[in-house]
């Protein structure tokens, strides 16, 4: 998983490229396995607000301001919720459900 945030960071300050989709949930994976799920949840949550996880932002040398990360997806959620049971955290976990339960994370897209 440090490979991986390493990566990322180094993605966003030196090539100023935002993170997808693929990235984030590459990365989420990541932390799922590591059982990082508190890093887990912060990268989540600054997907849903479109801000820089502070593992990118500390210390930067560049402006992160135009950065915008990727909106979670099933993937995304689903690796969290992952995440939260390999370090049993069902509380986070169980949050998470009744947020989906009120489409905070997908607003009222259809599931495939």
């Amino acid at each position: 998983y440090k490979k991986a945030m390493k990566i990322m960071r180094e993605m966003v300050l030196m090539s100023g490229i935002s993170p997808n989709i693929l990235h984030c949930n590459a990365l989420l994976a990541s932390l799922s396995r590591a059982r990082k799920d508190d890093v887990a949840l912060d990268l989540l949550d600054c997907m849903l607000n479109g801000t820089v996880p502070v593992f990118i932002s500390a210390n930067a040398t560049v402006p992160v301001d135009d950065i915008r990360m990727a909106r979670p997806d099933l993937i995304s959620i689903n690796t969290v919720l992952a995440a939260c049971s390999r370090c049993k955290n069902y509380r986070d976990a169980k949050i998470i459900l009744q947020r989906m339960k009120n489409k905070e994370f997908l607003g009222d897209n259809k599931i495939p």
